[in-house]
């Protein structure tokens, strides 16, 4: 309820179907999901689609009647079989209750194969605005996608649709018409043709590592494969797989052998080798900008550098910007992932910092410091970046900008970069193929880093306001100083910053709070006028009185 009514605060009014999809209660923590096999056929003509899904999972409390699964309410179910015989169900929302003839017993393995057809939402303004995209391409021939961040996977098949529930592994199939192709997650293992009878193919894709749902895609097109690979620190070979459209497949092959292999490297250099070497990492291209699809990563830049050939990051149009922001997800958001819609921050704003990292990689650290100070102009300070839990709910899109200049400034204020970078490698390690929560978090890197910053981060994360450095002209026994000051809302607030006098080269350090005055003193009182603050290495404001 104290979620709800800091969201209605902020002039949002969570729904029935809202607190279904977001509310872990007993109908959904009763179960732990490991396995989905999903097999869907999607109909251009019709925009609809006709599937089944099985699912098989684990039940981990005694005496399971009932469960909840959750599949858009626009979206017939048909059937749902468990040991050859029908069960009943009952719809509420985008959610429907299956009620069991016997009870399910702690440790049991479960199956169930769930029968749907219907219409799946549109996208509006994709990937923002997601759904589905049912669209042509350039010569006529049809051409889909999925984009459901924020809508969900269960806007188009049936699933357990939260956050904190990643199955172990999953295949899919799709049937589309033979002259087509269609692309997925994981690993092409299959291609079937019916030629005498439907004229159809089905393509059938494995991903063998922990996946979140939102990232299952559907992909199909008119598109020419093209193979590669890049052989990792470990000795790994990463298959490598293009899937432009065939009218771009001559100037996709060489943007792609260019930029690639430049960001796998860089990656490699900061978060270790690619986390999902097994199921390879592939581009396919989509009608829209770009989404995080684990290994099938959807493209839309039309292989130009930018973003969509413009640039908004204040060092030029040298790299992809859609390339190296949908990779870095692979590690952040994709094998590190948040346990709550509301920790979505965890996804964009690591994964913006994650293009500040390539940057300093590729071009040096003053490259670097242009490309995340750019991102100040992008803050709207509109709402909190992490809102309230458990109602479906999703924070301020400050959630890539902000959220990646709080992690520049723990940067600068840990005042020892190998640190801050072996931390962000430590989250990897230790989360890998997990899903994390904000808090859990935080004390993570707070016991890396040996610093108060939980305050500091929550302060970013959970008011709109940026920490306020107050500066005044202060005495203290007869002597002449200043006194600094934060004005934050959280309580311990206490954050490091470097300052010095104008002309000096080397910084100095002061650790002010927001509870006391901190008297720093002066050899003259007109030394005062010479303070500065280091302004590219934080993201707050300053009041000097």
């Amino acid at each position: 309820m104290i979620g709800v009514r800091v969201l209605q605060a902020q002039g949002i009014v969570p729904t029935r179907a809202d607190s279904l999809l977001g509310t872990l209660n007993p109908k959904r923590t009763s179960f732990d999901v490991r396995f989905y096999r999903i097999t869907v056929e999607p109909d251009f003509r019709t925009k609809t689609l006709e599937g089944r899904v099985s699912i098989f999972f684990t039940v981990v409390e005694e005496n399971v009647f009932q469960i909840q699964l959750d599949l858009a309410r626009q979206m017939k179910i048909r059937t749902v079989l468990w040991e050859n015989r029908k069960l009943p169900f009952q719809r509420e929302e985008d959610a429907f209750f299956i009620l069991f003839p016997r009870p399910l017993l702690k440790g049991e393995t479960v199956g169930l194969e769930v029968h749907y057809e219907g219409q799946p939402r549109e996208a509006v303004l994709p990937p923002w605005d997601g759904g589905f995209v049912w669209t042509r391409d350039s010569a006529g021939n049809p051409w889909i996608s999925t984009a459901v961040q924020g809508l969900g996977a269960s806007s188009w098949w049936p699933c357990k649709d939260h956050p904190s529930d990643e199955p172990d592994s999953l295949v899919i199939t799709i049937i589309v018409p033979e002259d087509m192709v269609a692309v997925s997650n994981g690993w092409p293992v299959g291609t079937f043709t019916w030629k005498k009878k439907k004229k159809k193919r089905a393509f059938t894709y494995a991903v063998s590592y922990p996946i979140n749902l939102y990232n299952v895609c559907l992909n199909v097109g008119k598109y020419k494969e093209l193979l590669d690979h890049y052989t990792v620190s470990t000795g790994q070979l990463l298959r490598i797989r293009y899937y432009p459209l065939e009218v771009n497949a001559a100037k996709a092959e060489k943007h792609f052998k260019v930029e690639v292999p430049a960001m796998l490297s860089c990656y490699e250099r900061y978060f270790g080798p690619f986390p999902f070497v097994r199921d390879g990492f592939a581009l396919v291209e989509t009608p829209f900008a770009g989404m995080e699809h684990q290994s099938a990563l959807a493209y839309g830049n039309g292989y130009r550098g930018g973003y969509l050939g413009r640039d908004y990051s204040g060092i030029g149009l040298d790299f992809d910007f859609i390339i190296v922001h949908e990779a870095g997800h692979e590690y952040w958001g994709n094998a590190v992932s948040g346990s709550d819609r509301a920790d979505l921050w965890i996804h964009e704003g690591f994964c913006t910092y994650a293009e500040v990292l390539y940057v300093e990689c590729r071009y040096g650290r003053e490259k670097a410091l242009a490309y995340i100070n750019a991102k100040k102009h992008l803050v709207r300070n509109d709402r909190p970046i992490l809102p309230p839990r458990n109602v479906n709910a999703q924070g301020s899109g400050d959630m890539y900008a902000k959220a990646a200049l709080m992690l520049h400034t723990l940067r600068t204020a840990t005042q020892n970069d190998s640190l801050f970078l072996s931390t962000l490698r430590a989250i990897l390690d230790t989360f890998m193929y997990k899903t994390v929560d904000t808090e859990a978090l935080l004390h993570f890197m707070q016991r890396k880093l040996g610093w108060n910053l939980i305050p500091v981060c929550y302060q970013y994360l959970r008011h709109t306001e940026l920490p306020m450095l107050v500066v005044r002209k202060a005495s203290e026994d007869n002597r002449p100083g200043f006194t600094l000051q934060w004005d934050a809302q959280e309580e311990g607030f206490e954050l490091p910053i470097r300052w010095r006098f104008r002309g000096e080269t080397s910084w100095r350090w002061a650790i002010p709070n927001n509870k006391t005055p901190l008297f720093l003193p002066l050899s003259s009182p007109s030394d005062y006028q010479r303070l500065e603050w280091d302004d590219q290495g934080y993201f707050i404001k300053i009041k000097k009185e």
